[in-house]
């Protein structure tokens, strides 16, 4: 099993290093973004690394005043989409040419499935780490150069008063988008595995 997971990783880091790098573009628009819109509202502040995080992972924002009701959720959806790429191009690599030899390595198709599941976390993970390191990059380039959360801050780019949050709902905010990508690409990885990579991407998307 062991040697099935660093085989998917290798073949799949290889033939995703440019969606590596798009990846790394995305959290670094959605910086800009979160610092565009501080600055459109004319507060003389600074976000700090979980201003960033919390920006970047908000999904659908509440409207403000004289907005459309309907928000299109950009901020969390544009990582999302980047990261079923790098999904389906995992899975197409056990779905593809290599399938049958992956197989016979992995013995069984528990295991084989096993084997892409551990890849497609390891993946998710990776993809929220390339996230963390963009967003304290931005914190002490852009940013204070501080980790707490600004509640001041929070209350004028999305709308939201965290000035009642306790650390651990807070940190369960951040637990969340990293829980719903994991439940996700775990979805578009067996699709992709039972039917193919096309039709999981295409669903996950559509969804």
């Amino acid at each position: 099993l062991c040697g099935v997971v660093w085989y998917d990783l290798r073949v799949g880091i290889t033939r995703n290093r440019s969606v590596y790098v798009l990846l790394c573009m995305t959290f670094v628009l959605l910086a800009i973004f979160a610092n565009s819109a501080l600055q459109s509202a004319d507060v003389p502040l600074a976000l700090s690394w979980t201003d960033y995080a919390l920006y970047a992972s908000r999904g659908t924002p509440i409207p403000m005043a004289g907005q459309p009701k309907v928000t299109f959720p950009m901020d969390w959806l544009l990582p999302q989409v980047v990261l079923a790429l790098l999904v389906a191009g995992s899975t197409s690599v056990d779905a593809g040419g290599y399938g049958v030899q992956v197989l016979y390595r992995a013995q069984s198709r528990a295991s084989w499935w096993s084997a892409m599941w551990i890849c497609t976390v390891l993946t998710v993970l990776s993809s929220y780490a390339i996230a963390a390191i963009t967003w304290l990059a931005a914190c002490w380039g852009l940013g204070n150069g501080q980790l707490a959360l600004q509640p001041e801050v929070q209350a004028t780019i999305s709308g939201l008063d965290f000035a009642d949050m306790t650390g651990g709902a807070i940190a369960g905010l951040l637990v969340l988008p990293v829980l719903t990508s994991l439940a996700i690409s775990t979805i578009q990885m067996t699709l992709s595995l039972l039917i193919r990579p096309l039709i999981g991407i295409l669903v996950v998307i559509g969804y």
